[in-house]
């Protein structure tokens, strides 16, 4: 409407200017229509956890989760069982006896709703739901359909006459409460799940290539946002959206096979158990070091050296990460390591500056992603000195093309991501390559057959007689081997 209205008003001038001087006005900019804020925005602002502006104020709350999750990675099946410990923390002044769940994973599952094709693998297996020790049975997913349009009061009735359990439904998980979770208390909740890892899924986010990496997005039972405004943010995942989680902390334990190097979100907090006494050396000399440090290379990975050995073949990878909205991993066995630090300011203000750490892994078969250490870096840079009051040490980043991609955070929009880029994310980036360059291979003989068609097409325009062709002939002439490298040069990019 804004356009299309300046559109009109420079027309008016110019034609008020063909007819005499234009007269200065002193006008306010019209506003087409009042803007009523809802009921529940307005409900937010009298209870004063929203200024007028949207800001919080200063009865603003937000919820917090602990999550402990263990997740044992089976790369030979693409498949994953997990576990996981969850104490939510109602913060907010309402008594829940509802609490919802996403189960991302689900829109692999058959007949759920979507929006694109998506590979069906089954979803997620929900093993076991237990809430305060209490194990609860699976009531059918009828009334979960319900709950957006129920009451507190109607659903505690609810509760009242069928008993407590969960449900799932599509991408959601509700889990009805035996008792309401009190404002001020916490709850403890213990799922265990198993899920067959597609080739690519969640929206393209998520997957695995070949027999020698997985990336994994979306992969645990996470807690819905219940905020001031509108309460539950339980939205169907139909294959392509944004998420609005909320914040937590995340303890994080991933099981693989010996030789097999994991990098997730937050802090390795125990290098010195799952690394090779050289690797580990090398691990720590890039904590410190401006310049890039080849962790792993192609001869340590031939001489076994990634990994030390475990009595039953897996080793357990520990991450911890605090005040992040979500956490994702990657599982490589034949991917270089390359790591290196970069500045991000003075991110607690005692005058020093503070670092992250970039590590990047890449595959000889992808020789384009040799150098992704230095892009992270500068982008890195280019977040810290270009966005106010963005968290730069918080983007790490993952990607299964050779074009690139993010770890999200959700930054970064180059290629296909997977984690969150949200604050304090323990200071740590990871890249993992994706398929080689046969990808980069295929876009460079689109476009030479792009550049071929399009000049054979000007050379038959230009195939006209008279001086008119001759002169558009020789000014064309000069023009299309520029056009032409051009062309080439953003097909490259």
């Amino acid at each position: 409407m804004r356009q299309v209205n300046c559109f009109i008003t420079s027309v008016t001038l110019i034609t008020l200017g063909a007819a005499g001087p234009l007269q200065a006005q002193d006008t306010e900019r019209p506003i087409p229509y009042p803007v009523i804020p809802s009921a529940q925005f307005q409900q937010a602002i009298e209870s004063g956890t929203r200024t007028t502006a949207g800001e919080p104020g200063p009865n603003y709350w937000q919820q917090w989760t602990d999550y402990d999750l263990r997740v044992r990675l089976l790369p030979e099946e693409k498949r994953v069982e997990g576990s996981a410990h969850i104490v939510y923390h109602n913060r907010s002044p309402d008594a829940l006896p509802v609490v919802m769940l996403h189960l991302i994973q689900n829109l692999h599952a058959e007949g759920v709703v979507r929006n694109r094709p998506a590979l069906i693998t089954g979803g997620v297996e929900i093993k076991r739901v237990a809430v305060a020790a209490q194990e609860l049975d699976e009531t059918g997913g009828r009334f979960a359909q319900m709950l957006a349009f129920l009451s507190p009061e109607q659903i505690a009735a609810f509760v009242e006459r069928m008993g407590s359990g969960y449900a799932v439904n599509g991408t959601t998980m509700p889990i009805l409460l035996a008792e309401p979770l009190a404002s001020g208390q916490a709850l403890e909740i213990e799922i265990d799940w198993a899920f067959t890892v597609p080739q690519r899924g969640g929206g393209g986010r998520m997957g695995w290539n070949a027999d020698n990496l997985l990336y994994l997005a979306y992969w645990y039972p996470q807690m819905a946002v219940y905020d001031d405004v509108v309460g539950w943010q339980a939205d169907q995942f139909l294959g392509n959206a944004e998420f609005y989680f909320g914040y937590g902390s995340y303890d994080m334990t991933v099981e693989a096979p010996d030789g097999w190097v994991i990098m997730g979100t937050g802090e390795l907090t125990n290098p010195d158990e799952v690394l090779q006494p050289v690797v580990l050396e090398r691990y720590r000399q890039a904590h410190g070091s401006d310049e890039v440090v080849h962790v792993l290379t192609d001869a340590d990975i031939e001489a076994g050296l990634a990994t030390q050995s475990s009595a039953d073949g897996y080793l357990s990878w520990r991450f911890h990460s605090d005040t992040v909205r979500d956490v994702a991993f990657g599982a490589m066995r034949q991917s270089q390591w390359d790591a290196v630090r970069t500045p991000v300011g003075d991110r607690d203000g005692d005058g020093v500056t503070d670092y992250a750490l970039i590590n990047s892994f890449w595959r000889s078969s992808a020789p384009l992603w040799e150098r992704e250490w230095e892009y992270a870096a500068h982008s890195i840079d280019a977040w810290r000195h270009g966005v106010p009051d963005d968290d730069a040490d918080g983007v790490l980043r993952l990607s299964q093309r050779q074009r690139g991609g993010t770890l999200r955070a959700h930054r970064t929009r180059a290629g296909p991501h997977v984690v969150p880029n949200d604050r304090r994310h323990g200071r740590a980036a990871a890249l993992v390559d994706g398929r080689g360059d046969d990808v980069v291979q295929r876009r460079l003989r689109r476009g030479r057959v792009l550049v071929q068609a399009r000049a054979r097409r000007r050379q038959q325009r230009l195939s006209g007689h008279g001086a008119r062709g001759s002169r558009r002939r020789d000014h064309a002439a000069e023009r299309l081997p520029l056009r032409r490298r051009g062309l080439r040069y953003r097909l490259l990019l």
